[in-house]
């Protein structure tokens, strides 16, 4: 999105200093607004940020209510955060994990902000649910692999615009599958994320070369458009 963006979005996803005094730099505060994410509304690198911006903006007397939303489950701490001082709140639906809560607010939100088109994500949302067939032949084989001792899972997309899904997807899989647990004999598979053009000439020689204990899944983009 943010290479097509009709707005300009920044993502604050760490709170490391220099990204965030960075971030805080180049945006103008009147004309910015500024959407938290926490399912719990306790996550503490969210909250540490979102009290960083909450006092810059009382330092700048400009009010709150009108440049903030909290994103989280009902009934949570940004939900009572929000009745409290007044911001503005977009329920999650508390039976979707973080992790899965791209179609909620989580992605409309900014999706909407940057002038992406709501409704085509959700269309290709329904064309994934449609052709079943590929999620199940990519399971089929990772698990056939598994069995053979292949226990490292390794996501290689070749576009760089696609980095940020290798990410999403170590997390993913690290966070479900990853754990398994099987008479205490810890069996999860582990997930790496590369990039096809950079690291095809780096890692990719360690999966051709090395110990023969790596699956490899190959993403090509042929329209970026679409």
């Amino acid at each position: 999105l943010k290479f097509k963006a009709k707005r300009k979005v920044f993502f604050i996803d760490n709170v490391d200093p220099l990204l965030v005094g960075s971030v805080l730099r180049r945006i103008s505060w009147k004309t910015t607004c500024f959407a938290f994410v926490s399912k719990s509304g306790k996550t503490l690198e969210t909250v540490t940020i979102f009290n960083i911006i909450l006092k810059e903006l009382e330092k700048r007397r400009l009010k709150a209510g009108k440049r903030i939303i909290l994103i989280g489950d009902e009934g949570n701490a940004f939900c009572t955060l929000a009745r409290e001082q007044n911001l503005q709140f977009a329920p999650i639906p508390q039976e979707i994990g973080g992790r899965f809560s791209v179609f909620t607010f989580v992605g409309i939100i900014p999706s909407l902000f940057a002038g992406y088109s709501v409704e085509r994500l959700y269309s290709g949302a329904e064309k994934a649910l449609n052709e079943k067939q590929l999620a199940y032949n990519i399971a089929e084989w990772k698990f056939y692999h598994y069995r053979h001792g292949r226990r490292i899972s390794v996501m290689m997309p070749y576009s760089s615009f696609l980095s940020e899904f290798t990410e999403w997807y170590s997390q993913l899989w690290g966070e479900s599958l990853g754990k398994v647990d099987v008479n205490h004999t810890r069996q999860g598979l582990t997930p790496i994320g590369i990039i096809g053009p950079i690291d095809q000439h780096s890692f990719l020689q360690l999966i051709v070369e090395g110990r023969r204990d790596k699956t490899v899944t190959v993403v090509k983009v042929e329209n970026f458009d679409n």
